[in-house]
């Protein structure tokens, strides 16, 4: 969605463009409160000459719509900046998010390509999931997510799990890895399973499935 309305506000431009001309409109700043989109909005160029792969390899989640900010910011007339700041910290970005709330409750058009998968509830309160440093260890997982990701390159999947802590006795962190299709079928959501990584930190796999834990 972040990168969706940096989208729809370049094709605005595009569409608009003599309007904005005539009331002497000569640069655009766009804020937006998403580092992700702030962070990436020069990358997307090489992911998509890396066949939507990062430099670690692994696989760029929404290429779809990467490959569509990149088409409409072709042939923009304008300068065009993207800034971040952060979300909420004045009046103009509190209502734009009592707004995108508002919408989200109420929505006028109906996304019949979305396909919904169940997504379970974590059992770690707080933050957002991390990439998880691989090296060759056997760990215990509990998978509340999992996302098909099909770029040029191959066909693989993002798992997100609940890391399980024997020290602690309890679920301690929320990560993410990838894996193979093959793997992919014999993981449950909401399951437990022993798992065994390769030795890649940078780009997270999981080669083999050892057993599943009640």
């Amino acid at each position: 969605m972040e990168l969706l309305a940096c989208i729809k506000v370049y094709e605005y431009i595009k569409k608009n463009f003599d309007k904005l001309k005539k009331i002497e409109i000569n640069q655009i700043k766009i804020f937006t409160d998403s580092e992700y989109v702030y962070q990436n909005q020069n990358n997307a160029v090489y992911w998509r000459q890396n066949k939507w792969r990062n430099k670690e390899g692994r696989p760029i989640e929404n290429p779809d719509l990467w490959k569509k900010f990149i088409a409409v910011r072709l042939n923009i007339r304008f300068p065009i900046e993207i800034q971040w700041i952060p979300g909420k910290s004045n009046a103009i970005l509190k209502k734009v998010d009592k707004l995108a709330k508002k919408s989200a409750k109420t929505p006028r058009n109906i996304d019949f390509g979305y396909r919904p998968g169940k997504v379970f509830r974590t059992k770690v309160l707080g933050g957002a999931p991390v990439l998880f440093p691989a090296n060759s260890q056997e760990i215990v997982i509990r998978i509340y997510r999992k996302a098909f990701l099909n770029t040029s390159a191959k066909k693989e999947y993002k798992i997100t799990f609940d890391l399980f802590s024997k020290e602690e006795n309890n679920y301690t962190e929320k990560c993410f890895i990838y894996t193979s299709p093959i793997i992919e079928r014999k993981l449950k959501r909401s399951h437990c399973y022993k798992v065994k990584l390769n030795n890649n930190s940078n780009y997270p796999i999981i080669i083999k499935v050892l057993k599943e834990i009640k």
